[in-house]
C-alpha cells in the first residue's frame, strides 16, 4: 500500500476544518500523511488542528504567515513524501473511498500518470453534480484539451490524484503571483509530463460553494492575474502544435476576459485604464470562433457587444 499525501491549506477555517479532517482520517485507505498548512489563521484553526495532530500521527501541522493558498500548497508539496499527492480545501470534504478508488486506478493501470474523479457542488443541503464530458481513458492531448472545455474534467486541483515525483522532478509549483486560474495553470504544467490519464465519473469530492456575497462579484487586482495565467498557457501550448488545444485555450481566455470586463466596468464605469484596454485587446485579437463554441449562450450574448466596443475604440483611437 503506497503512501498518499493529502495537502490541506487552512486559513481561518475553524468552522469547517473538523469535518474536513474527519473525512480524511476516516478514509478506507489508511496509509496517509495529512499535511495541514496553517496560513496565518487568527481564529481557532491552529488549536483544532493541533488536537488532531496529537490524536493521529498521520496529521502534521505546518505554520506560516498569511501568504495565500498557493504558498501554502507549495509548502505542502515541499514536505510531501507520499508516492501520490492530493489537494483538499479546508471547507470541502471527500467520500470515505476517495483515496482508495483513486489509488485502485493507479494499481490497475501501471502506465497511468494522473487520476481524475467527478465531484459535486454543495449549495447548503443541495448537491449538484456538474456534467463532465471526459472519457474514462485519455491520452495527453485529450486531457489538455479537456481542462479548457466548459463541460470538461476541469483544471481544478481538488478532483485529482497526482504523482508526487512528476511534480517534484519537473519543478511544478503553484505560481504565487497568480490568484485566479492558478490551479488551471498548475494542471496544464503537469499535463506536459503525462501520457495516460484515467477519469472516474463518480463524484468522490464534495466542493462546498460559499454563500453569495457582493465581494465575490467585485473586481480587484487579484482577479486580473488570471490574464497572466492564460498568457503563460498560450505560450506553452505552442510546443504541442495542436490547433484544437490552442482554440480551447483562447475560448476559455475570452470567457475570463468577459467576466473581468463586466466586473471592471461595474467598478470604473469607463473603458479607460490599463486593465480594461488589455481585456478589450484580448477580445478583439483572439480569434477562437467563440460564437461557434459550446460555451454558454449568456457568454456568447455578452461577447458580441464587448467585441463591438473593442473594435469601435480601435477606430476611435486611430482617428485621434
Amino acid at each position: 500500500m503506497e503512501l498518499v499525501t493529502i495537502i490541506i491549506p487552512a486559513y481561518n477555517a475553524e468552522k469547517t476544518i473538523e469535518k474536513c479532517l474527519g473525512c480524511v482520517l476516516c478514509q478506507t485507505y489508511s496509509n496517509l500523511e495529512v499535511l495541514v498548512i496553517n496560513d496565518g489563521s487568527t481564529d481557532r484553526t491552529m488549536q483544532i488542528c493541533a488536537e488532531y495532530e496529537q490524536k493521529d500521527s498521520r496529521v502534521k501541522i505546518f505554520e506560516q504567515e498569511n501568504r495565500g493558498v498557493s504558498a501554502a500548497r507549495n509548502k505542502g508539496i515541499a514536505y510531501a513524501v507520499g508516492k501520490y499527492l492530493s489537494f483538499l480545501d479546508a471547507d470541502d470534504y471527500i467520500e470515505d473511498t476517495f483515496i482508495e478508488k483513486m489509488c485502485q486506478v493507479y494499481m490497475e493501470n501501471p502506465s497511468n500518470d494522473l487520476v481524475v474523479c467527478g465531484y459535486d457542488e454543495v449549495h447548503g443541503s443541495e448537491h449538484v453534480i456538474p456534467e463532465l464530458s471526459g472519457k474514462s481513458e485519455m491520452e495527453q492531448i485529450d486531457f489538455l484539451r479537456e481542462i479548457f472545455e466548459p463541460y470538461g474534467i476541469k483544471g481544478f486541483l481538488f478532483n485529482k490524484l497526482f504523482k508526487t515525483d512528476t511534480i517534484k522532478n519537473n519543478g511544478i509549483m503553484l505560481d504565487e503571483t497568480i490568484h485566479i486560474c492558478e490551479d488551471l495553470l498548475f494542471c496544464f504544467q503537469y499535463g506536459k509530463y503525462v501520457r495516460h490519464v484515467n477519469f472516474i465519473r463518480e463524484p468522490l469530492y464534495h466542493y462546498v460553494m460559499a454563500e453569495g456575497s457582493a465581494t465575490r462579484s467585485e473586481y480587484n487586482d487579484r482577479r486580473f492575474s488570471s490574464v497572466y495565467a492564460f498568457e503563460k498557457m498560450q505560450q506553452t501550448s505552442k510546443i504541442f502544435q495542436d490547433d484544437e488545444l490552442y482554440r480551447n485555450i483562447n475560448r476559455h481566455y475570452i470567457v475570463i476576459c468577459i467576466q473581468l470586463f463586466k466586473r471592471l466596468l461595474k467598478k470604473n464605469k469607463n473603458f479607460s485604464g490599463k486593465e480594461m484596454r488589455k481585456i478589450l485587446t484580448v477580445i478583439r485579437t483572439t480569434e477562437a470562433d467563440f460564437l461557434k463554441s459550446n460555451w454558454w449562450l449568456k457568454l456568447k450574448l455578452a461577447y458580441i457587444p464587448i467585441k463591438a466596443v473593442s473594435m469601435i475604440l480601435v477606430k476611435y483611437e486611430s482617428v485621434e
